[in-house]
């Protein structure tokens, strides 16, 4: 099942705003949305490690995926991210995500109990099996333990299971070998996970990045994309290395979730609150007055001026 041509470009991971009770923040995840679109984005995923899927009440992701799509209304393409250790639940929440309009799905693999490559492509073809929403594989074996190979995420290309990848690996020869190896599959589509390794991955043939950057910064991750589209590497080079800088005054500053400094950044702007869902924790007054203040030096403009 192919992806909506829409999909492409500048797709950011946006946060799941909530209220200090630890339930969503639905009015804010519509401002969220708007603030977005109002940016140039060209889509956005909801639920995925920046939206704390593993932390949202399953019971409150409904509302939350209505919230996100309603508001978009057809603006832009709309995905969530799936993903439970069990096969039942998680092709319940693909099932969940079309019912509410969803136009894709980003499926993590099973996680906690270590899987073969054999489980993994087992996994996600169980999904694909009844799935109503095109698939995107989420790479991410940092936090899901499971590393699948080049020839497993291939297996799972060519048997039509999948119609992507986010790789949030950091493994370039991984993205490398796949991007080579799709060559002749020019529906399939390729995004990086985050936007510190964007150049590179859009040399060797990367779609698009989905990132958290983007839910307050838009404009550095569309400065890159646009200077590599019109065949300007050296602007390509300046905005990756302010890419770069971005990450490391913002994200890696700290060891920190990436979701409790992006909804820092973001009540700053007026967006959302800093709430996060338990376990994680806000930041503390003097992590968030030094991020606040390296805004401005990243082009990032305070309310009202």
């Amino acid at each position: 099942m192919p992806l909506d041509a829409r999909f492409r470009g500048n797709v950011p991971a946006l946060v799941t705003p909530a209220l200090p009770d630890g339930t969503p923040d639905l009015d804010a995840m519509r401002r969220l949305v708007d603030h977005v679109i109002a940016n140039g984005v060209d889509g956005f995923n909801i639920l995925g490690s920046t939206g704390e899927f593993s932390l949202v009440p399953p019971v409150c992701r409904a509302a939350i995926i209505g919230a996100a799509v309603s508001q978009a209304a057809g603006r832009v393409p709309v995905m969530v991210g799936c993903g439970r250790p069990g096969l039942a639940e998680t092709i319940a929440e693909v099932r969940e995500a079309a019912d509410h309009g969803a136009s894709a799905v980003l499926v993590t693999p099973s996680y906690y109990f270590p899987l073969s490559q054999e489980e993994i492509a087992s996994f996600i073809s169980g999904v694909a099996e009844t799935a109503p929403l095109p698939i995107l594989y989420y790479h991410y074996p940092l936090m899901t333990g499971c590393d699948a190979e080049v020839a497993t995420v291939m297996k799972l290309a060519r048997a039509g299971a999948i119609a992507g990848i986010k790789d949030s690996s950091g493994n370039a020869a991984f993205f490398s070998s796949l991007a080579s190896q799709t060559l002749d599959m020019p529906d399939f589509r390729l995004f990086i996970g985050g936007s510190a390794f964007l150049l590179g991955a859009l040399a060797l043939g990367a779609h698009g990045v989905t990132g958290a950057l983007s839910n307050f910064a838009a404009h550095l991750d569309h400065a890159l994309l646009k200077a590599f589209a019109a065949g300007d590497l050296p602007a390509a080079r300046r905005a990756q290395a302010e890419i770069v800088r971005a990450n490391a005054s913002l994200f890696f500053a700290y060891p920190r979730n990436a979701a409790a400094v992006t909804k820092a950044i973001l009540a700053h702007l007026g967006i959302c609150g800093e709430a996060v869902f338990s376990p994680v924790a806000p930041l503390s007054d003097a992590e968030r007055r030094a991020i606040i203040e390296r805004l401005p030096s990243l082009g990032i403009k305070s309310p009202g001026r």
